[in-house]
């Protein structure tokens, strides 16, 4: 069965789901209303974020949320 990668924002994490269809995607994440209608939720094709989908099929993984304070440390990081 072809499976795709979804990825919304719900909180203060993104979450990535590799699931068959996106009503598949919406009921992993336990959620009535159409998130991809909405445009909170899209198809990703980013590697960590596939990995992580593919390491745990059918049930949602919360990834770290990439905001000011890790592009801060990145930043920092490539200085040192």
């Amino acid at each position: 069965m072809m499976r795709k990668v979804y990825r919304t924002h719900i909180g203060f994490q993104d979450w990535v789901v590799a699931a068959a269809s996106k009503k598949a995607a919406l009921a992993a994440w336990n959620v009535s209303r159409d998130l991809f209608r909405a445009g909170e939720a899209e198809v990703t094709t980013d590697p960590a974020a596939v990995k992580a989908a593919m390491s745990d099929i059918g049930k949602p993984v919360a990834l770290p949320v990439k905001g000011a304070a890790a592009k801060k440390k990145a930043k920092k990081t490539k200085r040192a």
